[in-house]
């Protein structure tokens, strides 16, 4: 007779722990990710921010990831983005234009860096070897990609555009024209270096520290901002927030991007602000 008493008594609380731990646990799997479009260049530095940003605050985050000229016609097309992490800096801003994106919004997170690359270590990179390179050169496809852009406008500044015209391979992004020279189907190129440092981090081969830091090279402003229909602006401010704290931008500055300090970051916070009011 205990024993059977004592049974429906052990079953209730197993359930009440149960409920209690699904209700515990209800709120974070509960709130529907953010979908936040990334240029090709940030991906693997976004994958890393995500990870991060779930680790602090449970959320989760899905990443859409193309050439930023792509990801922006995807948006004014209608696509569910809620937050924008673009390799140009006139996207985000033609988005605020539009009353497309939140003005009080718009950050820089980041400073791209564009260097001259191959895969084979034997191959002396200089400014040297820009002027004179005889064969096929990789660059993203400016139409779409500003690192590609500024890959162009470096070889027209230095007055050597025209004898590339018929040799340039374009990538569709970034990463494509990564993979061009690291598969060795084309020997040299322009991307960003922070493709480099995170191949180089990952490996740790040689060839990825092979590469020339262009010297006056075009800046590639990454700015962000959040899309004004986007279903959460509560987890997208928390996104922005994170990706512009110093802890992200002192991982950024380590996968070969130029970080924002505290101090830029204060001053646009408060010309947002003024924005806002």
């Amino acid at each position: 007779m205990v024993l059977v008493n004592k049974a429906p008594s052990l079953f209730i609380y197993v359930f009440l722990l149960l409920t209690l731990v699904t209700t515990v646990l209800k709120p974070v799997h509960a709130v529907a990710p953010i979908h936040v479009a990334v240029a090709s260049n940030f991906l693997v530095p976004a994958r890393h921010l995500v990870n991060q940003f779930k680790l602090e605050t449970g959320y989760d985050v899905v990443l859409i990831s193309g050439a930023s000229g792509n990801l922006y016609t995807q948006m004014i097309k209608g696509a569910p983005i809620d937050v924008f992490l673009s390799a140009d800096s006139k996207l985000p801003q033609q988005l605020v234009k539009d009353d497309m994106a939140l003005p009080e919004s718009l950050y820089t997170y980041a400073e791209g860096q564009l260097v001259l690359w191959s895969g084979n270590s034997a191959l002396q990179l200089n400014q040297h070897t820009v002027a004179t390179w005889p064969h096929r050169l990789a660059i993203a496809n400016p139409r779409f990609a500003p690192y590609g852009a500024a890959a162009l406008e470096y070889l027209s500044a230095h007055d050597v555009l025209d004898s590339y015209q018929h040799r340039l391979i374009k990538a569709n992004n970034v990463n494509q024209a990564f993979q061009f020279i690291d598969s060795g189907n084309v020997q040299l190129g322009m991307i960003p270096l922070s493709l480099l440092k995170v191949a180089y981090q990952k490996s740790k081969a040689q060839k990825y520290l092979h590469y020339y830091p262009l010297p006056n090279k075009p800046k590639i402003i990454q700015q962000m901002v959040i899309l004004s229909r986007a279903q959460n602006k509560l987890m997208a401010w928390k996104w922005l927030n994170f990706v512009t704290s110093e802890k992200a931008q002192q991982y950024l500055a380590s996968v070969g991007y130029i970080a924002q300090t505290s101090q830029q970051i204060a001053q646009q916070r408060v010309h947002n602000m003024q924005l806002k009011q």
